[in-house]
């Protein structure tokens, strides 16, 4: 059967799991899984959908464009991977052949979602097939034993996603308000009602773990200009993710946390203030704000979750406060319009990709209390012309500066005593300064790169 429906197209064949995938514009949960695994992957899949988790599964598509085309939007589109690893799992063989392998490049490299996994059945490696970097940082692991019960952690996870149908004490002001009180008054522990209820109008909420605030999970408006009611402690797993026509935000100091991937690819935000309650930007809080030109990071925040401002392509200017301890993986990789970062002396290392393919940076001050530079962490910057290693740095890890076509001088202390393969390569007008005798100048040698002793 064909069909198109909103734009999405569909072929359904045969992988029929007993139940319709997912289609709608609700967070849920895309699954990967071999053919030749149906007969358990669908039983689970059945479970979590009579437990209220949103499932969308390849019900059998032809491979070609079309599959291609259908696979990629439903992985673009949904909250987390759920991947299920078996013998049959571990034969693939090509990157290139195999269907898993394509949608679990996907979901890693091209949309950056959470990958979690449930192993059906163990089996010891003799070698590592290709899909073991794809599933090297998953998010959970679970080893099914044909209890259900066994799920209870992955199904609190999903219900973090917003991926399980709304629970009965959840909060929204969509329908009439009814006589009872949506709030209820008489436990102190109880979160305290709103001065007016028409605050809470296109935004979904649910009580948070310990009972005093309101966690906001869902907006389902479409105005340029929000306001989160400050009755709101914290924002929610993907609250305002695809809001397309957002432009500006503001968040009430009542907030504490911003959760992760809260703001993903909201493509029109051009303003937000973040308040000094804010203690930690999430995981893709603002990956993808394409228009995002510049924002305030307050002093309360010590750490800045993975690819955070990843692919906010317009970004020109962004201060990291001395309270920031941690910078997450590709936290502004792609990052094309930043000419300038200062990185603070409270931070004790750069990690992988962090600042990869921030084409227009130029200058970058690493502070003396960076002890490692990792993989990528500046890979493909090609305005990059200067960099200044400081005496705390002491290792300077695989690709850390590959494709910087414009670095012409590097200096590197003696402390530096590691330098990962490739660190430098397509880096053809580098010259390293460095002492006599120290690793850096080993490692010039032995690559063929111009040095010069200071």
């Amino acid at each position: 059967m064909f069909s198109i429906e909103k734009g999405r197209c569909r072929v359904y064949m045969s992988q029929d799991f007993g139940f319709e995938p997912y289609e709608g514009k609700e967070p849920f949960i895309f699954i990967c899984y071999k053919t030749e695994d149906k007969a358990v992957v669908s039983e689970i899949a059945r479970i979590l959908k009579d437990k209220g988790v949103r499932v969308w599964y390849d019900r059998g598509i032809k491979q070609g464009q079309l599959w291609r085309a259908v696979i990629s939007e439903h992985i673009c589109y949904c909250s987390a991977m759920l991947a299920f690893t078996s013998p049959n799992f571990y034969k693939l063989k090509s990157n290139h052949d195999s269907e898993t392998l394509l949608e679990l490049a996907m979901a890693k490299d091209d949309y950056r979602k959470p990958i979690l996994r449930i192993e059906i059945e163990q089996e010891k490696l003799t070698a590592h097939p290709p899909f073991v970097p794809y599933l090297s940082n998953s998010r959970q692991f679970l080893q099914w034993n044909g209890n259900d019960d066994c799920l209870t952690g992955i199904i609190e996870i999903f219900d973090i996603m917003n991926c399980v149908e709304t629970s009965n004490d959840s909060l929204t002001v969509e329908e009439p308000v009814s006589e009872q009180p949506i709030f209820e008054q008489s436990v102190s522990a109880q979160p305290s009602k709103p001065t007016n209820l028409e605050d809470l109008k296109d935004f979904k909420c649910k009580k948070t773990a310990d009972g005093k605030g309101w966690r906001l999970v869902k907006y389902t408006g479409n105005e340029e200009n929000v306001t989160v009611p400050d009755v709101i402690t914290e924002i929610g797993y993907e609250t305002f993710r695809y809001c397309k026509f957002l432009t500006k935000i503001a968040i009430p100091n009542s907030v504490t946390s911003i959760d992760n991937r809260a703001f993903y690819y909201c493509e029109s935000l051009t303003q937000i203030n973040i308040p000094d309650s804010v203690t930690s930007i999430g995981e893709g809080t603002f990956f993808g704000c394409s228009s995002l030109t510049q924002i305030t990071i307050p002093n309360s925040v010590t750490s800045i979750g993975g690819s955070a401002f990843e692919s906010c392509s317009f970004l020109t200017q962004i201060i990291i406060p001395n309270s920031v301890t941690s910078i997450g993986y590709s936290a502004f990789r792609h990052c094309k319009s930043l000419k300038q970062i200062i990185i603070p002396n409270s931070v004790t290392s750069i990690g992988t990709q962090t600042f990869s393919h921030c084409t227009d940076l130029t200058q970058i001050t690493i502070p003396n209390s960076v002890i490692s530079i990792g993989n990528w962490a500046f890979g493909g910057c090609t305005s990059l012309m200067q960099v200044t290693i400081p005496n705390s740095v002491t290792s300077i890890d695989g690709r850390a500066f590959k494709e910087c076509s414009s670095l012409t001088q590097i200096t590197i202390p003696n402390s530096v005593t590691s330098i990962g393969g490739e660190a430098f390569y397509n880096c053809h007008n580098l010259t390293i300064y460095t002492t006599r005798r120290s690793y850096a100048e080993q490692y010039a040698k032995a690559h063929g790169i111009n040095y010069r002793l200071i």
